[in-house]
């Protein structure tokens, strides 16, 4: 049976992949769909989908948007805002926790 699932849409059809490319913050969308540091099998899934469909998307990107390498520096700094704030929170969450201690 043929697997039909979204990234498979979008490396048959590249005008989906554009499409997507035209929505405003769909980096932070997908991204926040990820997990950060992921806990089990479900969320490494999760993140491992997620990361494809980046892949594919900033290839389109590069391949067929004019200025599309701008694409792939938003998507960095909008990774890099996200892993840089989740350090944040587990290092507050681990100085509350030793006041408690």
């Amino acid at each position: 049976m043929k697997s039909d699932n979204f990234s498979d849409r979008i490396r048959r059809k590249p005008t989906v992949g554009l499409i997507i490319l035209q929505i405003s913050v769909w980096q932070e969308y997908l991204l926040g769909l990820a997990y950060v540091y992921p806990l089990n099998d479900q969320q490494i899934a999760v993140t491992d989908r997620i990361f494809e469909l980046l892949k594919i998307l900033l290839h389109h990107a590069i391949k067929f948007e004019f200025g599309g390498w701008r694409v792939w520096i938003d998507t960095l700094s909008i990774l890099h805002g996200r892993v840089t704030k989740e350090d944040y929170y587990r290092k507050i969450n681990k100085m509350v926790e030793n006041m408690k201690d």
